[in-house]
């Protein structure tokens, strides 16, 4: 006896995406062979379309309705666990939640809760369906800090009345941000599109992928991207390639910046921007490396650049740098793109083993001024704004502030709401927080010295100049 084929449920806009096709002049013949549909049945939909629009329009399911969850107790603690777990950073996983869950389930439960809870997946993925919970990327991976909330608090707002002090006569085309990025021989993607099914999902790369250089990127707030550094890794000499105009190529033992190095890039890089330096003030904001507070380094940027130095705070860098904010991440992307393109439709020459080659010196040169024109000055401006810093000593709205520089400056009592995802305050919270942030800047300008106010116009006038000359060259 045969058993007769289930029956498919067909959504509303199935059949209404049929009707379409069939109003557009499509044969009933050509929809019953494409689609599966009969062609009385066809007909009946199409003399039902108002009825389906109808239909559509209503809710699928009464808010509230579908099955209650069986253990909502346990769901609770164990949703209260795993807050915890990633306010502290620390990774999260099917296990790790199902053994807590049957923790929280021997404590609090009965012998009947505790024989009939098995903890399946299902209810695992049940439980974060309703929370809003998926396995996610780290994007972000950090040491363990031991920093409260109140002293990176402190730093930040020590941080935003220094800016706002030391930028109240630099326009933003003299307010420059500098750092270095780590990348790689082979800039492989950790995803790709691939048929389900299959349990080896392969890549390929030519077997350099832990061989690094170093990129030094320099912005500035108006936009522009200055001569950038490329520091090579285990080389005595400088290899010979064709250099564009905005790449340097030197080279390191370690492949990181050193004291030497850094003085090569003020003079072949930092020193080389236009006119700008014949304006009375710049201004060079930079993390806390160990090169980069040498007092040889400072020295010379105010000897010979007339700029002036802004260390960023230890461990706060992730909000208040605008390369590690908004550029190093899509300058990389636009670089792993070059060498996938390199990789699938360069030439390819292969090694006496028969592997291919990795990329050479001038493929790297390449990659990076090719990835470096990619990053808009849209972008660039931004990525100042979000970290607090305007021309002129001007205050920057806190909406238009990162989330997690938002997060920094909320005080103790809401600092449990944010802090791995940092996203925005409750809006109860958000009043207090602009009154903080408002007396951030009051005693900004308390601080502020009284000759640096009655200048400020003359500076302005100077600067004015500066930026006509920087403009025309």
């Amino acid at each position: 006896m045969s058993m007769k084929p289930k029956r498919k449920s067909i959504t509303s806009d199935e059949k209404l995406t049929v009707v379409a096709r069939a109003k557009r002049g499509e044969s009933l013949n050509s929809l019953e062979k494409e689609t599966g549909h009969q062609r009385t049945q066809i007909r009946k939909w199409i003399a039902q379309e108002d009825k389906l629009i109808e239909l559509q329009r209503k809710q699928k399911r009464v808010k509230g309705g579908g099955r209650k969850p069986l253990f909502p107790e346990i769901e609770m603690l164990a949703i209260e666990w795993f807050k915890k777990q990633r306010e502290k950073k620390l990774v999260v996983n099917y296990n790790m939640f199902r053994r807590e869950a049957m923790k929280i389930c021997q404590n609090i439960g009965t012998p009947t809760t505790i024989d009939n809870f098995l903890c399946s997946n299902k209810w695992i993925r049940g439980v974060c369906r309703r929370n809003k919970i998926s396995s996610r990327k780290i994007t972000h991976q950090s040491q363990q800090d031991n920093s409260s909330q109140k002293e990176i608090c402190s730093k930040v707002k020590t941080f935003i009345a220094a800016i706002n002090q030391k930028t109240a006569n630099i326009s933003k085309k003299f307010i420059f941000n500098m750092d270095e990025t780590a990348c790689y021989f082979d800039m492989c993607h950790s995803r790709t599109l691939h048929f389900q099914g299959d349990k080896t999902v392969d890549g390929l790369d030519t077997g350099h992928s832990k061989n690094r250089f170093t990129v030094v990127l320099c912005i500035s707030a108006a936009g522009t991207v200055i001569r950038t550094q490329i520091i090579l890794k285990g080389l005595k000499k400088i290899p010979k390639v064709v250099l564009p105009k905005n790449i340097d190529l030197v080279v390191s033992d370690g492949g990181s910046m050193t004291t030497k190095l850094m003085l090569t890039w003020i003079s072949s890089c930092y020193m080389t921007q236009c006119n700008i330096f014949k304006c009375e003030n710049s201004l060079l904001i930079m993390d806390s490396y160990g090169c980069h507070m040498k007092d040889e380094i400072i020295e010379k940027l105010k000897k010979f650049g007339n700029t002036d130095v802004l260390i960023i705070p230890p461990k706060t860098t992730s909000f208040l740098q605008p390369l590690d904010v908004s550029i190093n991440h899509p300058f990389k992307n636009a670089l792993r793109e070059e060498w996938n393109s390199w990789l699938g439709e360069g030439p390819e020459d292969y090694t006496s083993k028969g592997y291919r080659k990795k990329p050479s010196y001038q493929n790297l040169v390449d990659f990076t001024a090719a990835a470096l024109k990619k990053i808009s000055p849209e972008i660039i401006i931004r990525s100042f704004e979000c970290c607090g810093i305007g021309e002129y000593g001007e205050r920057i709205a806190l909406s238009m502030l990162n989330k997690k520089l938002q997060a920094a400056l909320v005080t103790e009592k809401t600092s449990q709401v944010i802090q791995h995802n940092a996203e925005l305050v409750l809006e109860d919270e958000e009043k207090n927080i602009d009154e903080e942030y408002e007396l951030v800047f009051q005693e900004d300008l308390s601080c502020t010295k009284t000759d640096e106010l009655l200048s400020l116009s003359s500076n302005m006038e100077n600067n004015s100049k500066c930026e006509s000359d920087y403009e025309s060259d």
